[in-house]
């Protein structure tokens, strides 16, 4: 798959780089002022597959955009919970995983197969909460999209918001959406990458929290 990632050099001048599969973005030299931009963390999928559906918007293919942004967030839930598989049971065995037991993880997360189940299952795994739970303290997020203080699930609100028009295309061939649409979700995907993140920090700070008292 091909990836495209719109960076900002100093003097305000945008660059769109490209790389494919899982090669590296290069460095590159602003046609504007000849600073030399190189990209760094672009390594982990779920940022490629944001990017991708970023662009998509921008190129007018708002069908793509609303799929890719849909992957994005899944491939970093994903993420996140085979990450913390690993170190866990690296810290308790002294060993890398093998393959087996990777496939053993990939078992659970097939096994929740709804985005919902997927959400809560992976949330409470990294924090101890259910997805509404932890949500439900994040006041940016609240402020940011309104509806959520209504209804009856923040959980249920994002699949309906984002992943029922994901589905729709891949299960119904609805394939006629319109940019606002569009627009709408990849910020709606942005929102949830950055929700999981903070997961990831909070199940960090746990971490970090047991290492100090057993040393």
């Amino acid at each position: 798959m091909k990836h495209c990632w719109p960076v900002k050099c100093g003097c305000g001048q945008t660059i769109n780089l490209e790389a494919a599969g899982t090669a590296r973005f290069p460095s590159v030299h602003c046609p504007k002022c000849g600073n030399t931009i190189v990209p760094v963390g672009d390594e982990l999928v779920h940022k490629r597959v944001f990017n991708r559906g970023y662009m998509e918007l921008q190129d007018g293919d708002f069908t793509l955009a609303i799929v890719f942004a849909a992957m994005a967030v899944e491939s970093y839930v994903a993420f996140l919970y085979l990450k913390w598989k690993r170190i866990d049971f690296d810290l308790s065995t002294g060993n890398q995983a093998s393959e087996t037991e990777e496939e053993l993880w990939g078992e659970d997360l097939r096994k929740w197969n709804s985005v919902g189940a997927r959400f809560d299952k992976v949330c409470d795994f990294l924090t101890g909460q259910t997805f509404d739970s932890f949500l439900s303290s994040n006041v940016a997020v609240l402020q940011k999209y309104p509806d959520l203080k209504a209804a009856a699930s923040a959980k249920q609100w994002f699949q309906d918001e984002l992943f029922k028009k994901r589905n729709r295309v891949v299960h119904r061939g609805v394939i006629d959406y319109q940019q606002q649409e569009a627009a709408a979700c990849v910020e709606l995907a942005r929102t949830l990458l950055e929700v999981f993140e903070q997961m990831d920090k909070v199940r960090y700070a746990k971490l970090m929290a047991r290492l100090q008292q057993t040393a």
